[in-house]
This record gives structure tokens, sequence and C-alpha cells, in this order.
């Protein structure tokens, strides 16, 4: 009998508590994925390459120039006198840390306009998820990469939605603007 009132009690501590946990609405997004699918994104990402592309060719083009002027002062190395072997190799030296510092800079330069370039996705990213979310119900909508989720099933992820809402409305928009 204690047993049986027992259990009883337990399970009516317990189903209060299971109620509660299906009326939670959970999902998650792959934000990078639907930056690198929706329109816009694509576009910025494209406009992005060609950017970092034609900086490529450039530091390619200095790096080959600083090859060949080390080449060149390997070759003749042992004709000049110590003092201008000196010169030459801090001359070398200073062109170096000037492409190095070239690169970082460019590097800083790429990660700023990609900043400047998929923020504004982002924020309209975010103001769809917030729609989905409180017009579907979610408590809480996660980010895929960022939230440390190892495995979720597909049935919670909104990543397909969030780009299909995110083209219809800004495509709608593009349109309108003409």
């Amino acid at each position: 009998m204690l047993r049986s009132t027992i259990t009883l009690f337990l399970l009516a501590l317990l189903v209060p508590a299971y109620a509660w946990a299906s009326e939670e609405k959970v999902g998650y997004v792959d934000l990078q994925r639907a930056l690198l699918e929706v329109e816009e994104g694509k576009a910025a990402k494209a406009h992005l390459k060609e950017y970092f592309d034609e900086k490529q060719t450039f530091l390619d083009k200095e790096q080959e120039a600083l090859k060949k002027k080390t080449e060149d002062y390997q070759r003749k190395k042992e004709l000049l006198t110590v003092e201008e072997q000196r010169r030459q190799e801090e001359q070398l030296q200073r062109e170096l840390m000037t492409l190095q510092k070239t690169f970082m800079d460019l590097e800083k330069e790429l990660k700023s306009k990609e900043d400047e370039a998929t923020r504004p996705i982002f924020e309209k990213m975010y103001s769809i998820l917030r729609d989905i979310g409180e017009s579907q119900g979610y408590k809480l909508i996660l980010e895929k990469s960022t939230s440390g989720i190892i495995y979720a099933p597909s049935k919670y992820d909104l990543t397909n939605e969030l780009i299909r809402r995110y083209d219809e409305k800004h495509k709608a928009k593009k349109k309108s603007k003409k």
C-alpha cells in the first residue's frame, strides 16, 4: 500500500513536469549556411571574393618580386663586400616585413569588409527568426555552430524556412525598388 502511494505521488509530480516540457518548443538554425544560400548573401560573398582575388593578385606579385630579389642576392652574394651583403640583407628584411604588414593589413581590411557586408543580412535574419519564433510558438531558437549543438533531429532545423522567408521578403523589396 505504501509503495503504491509513493508511486502515485511520484507520478503526480512527474506529470506536470512532463506536460511543461512538452509545451516547450525549441529550434535551431545554421546562420552560416543560410548566409551562403540566400540570394543577398551569395551576392555579398561574390563581391567579397572579387575584392579578395584582386588583393591576392597584388600580394602574389609583391611576393614574387621579393622572391626574385632574394634569388638575385643569393647569386651575387659571394661577389659583394661584407658591408654590401649586410646592407642588401637588411633591405630584403625590411621588404619582407613590409610585405607581411601589408598582408596583415589586407587581412584585417577583408574581415572588416566581410563584417560590413554580412551584418545587415544577419540583422534581417534575426528579425525573420524572431517572427518565426513568435508566430510558431518557439521558446528558444539556437544558432547551430555557436550553441554547441552536436546532434539534433532535422525536424528542429529552421534553416530552410529562414532561407525561404528571407529570399521571399527581400526579393519582393528588390523588385519594388526597380
